[in-house]
């Protein structure tokens, strides 16, 4: 779990440092990458947990013998995540990973996740505009 944690903090600053340059690196895939390696370290966590203690409430609803909490849905909603908070995509973004995936169970984590990665930094924007006296639909 710390490996993932710091290679995504690594990837981070090393996607901060090539995103400044001047050269063609990208920031669609580090995105994802990033978002991933935080996911699924995420979901290494919750696995834990669960194993831990498995009479919590949170898991009432797993069954004894079987996995209940699978690291790599917790890494693709990470990377949908990410990438929504980065490039501002909500629709194309589901698609896109619609398209990784091929499945429809993670489409409602990830258009969840893709709205308000995307829109939540709108938001304080706004609200920090309102606070400096700005105001742009009438009174706030």
């Amino acid at each position: 779990m710390f490996s993932l944690f710091s290679a995504s903090a690594v990837k981070g600053l090393l996607t901060i440092l090539t995103f400044g340059l001047a050269i063609p690196a990208g920031i669609f895939m580090p995105s994802m990458v990033i978002g991933a390696l935080f996911g699924r370290a995420l979901g290494m966590v919750v696995q834990a947990w669960q194993v831990a203690h498995p009479g919590f409430w949170i898991f009432a609803s797993c069954l004894p013998d079987e996995p209940c909490v699978t690291p790599g849905s917790y890494a693709m909603v990470g990377a949908a995540a990410f990438m929504g908070g980065v490039t501002r995509m909500t629709v194309s973004l589901v698609i896109i990973m619609f398209e990784l995936t091929g499945a429809l169970t993670y489409v409602l984590p990830i258009m969840i996740v893709g709205m308000y990665c995307c829109c939540r930094p709108w938001y304080l924007w706004m609200k920090k505009m309102a606070s400096n006296g700005f105001c742009f639909f009438g009174t706030i």
